[in-house]
């Protein structure tokens, strides 16, 4: 778990959302991970705090997949 106020590199932040690094790059050039900053073309520096509430597409399917588990449990019993 990476502490609250510790800044991240883009390849840090990628990992701890498991997402690519590329990725991260966009979302800060969107200004989604707000308070980073542009080191190079591919170096960010990142706050910590601007990932919380970031949700990846591996989370959401992740999640979907548990809401389905469910629906097809409850259709089997039912």
């Amino acid at each position: 778990m990476i502490r609250k106020n510790s800044i991240l590199s883009s390849k840090e932040a990628a990992k701890e959302l498991g997402v690519t690094d590329a990725r991260i790059r966009q979302l800060c050039l969107d200004g989604t991970l707000s308070g980073a900053w542009k080191l190079s073309a591919r170096a960010w520096l990142i706050p910590a705090v601007a990932l919380r509430g970031i949700r990846t597409r591996k989370q959401r399917t992740d999640h979907n997949k548990k809401e389905f588990n469910k629906w097809c449990i409850h259709q089997m019993t039912a």
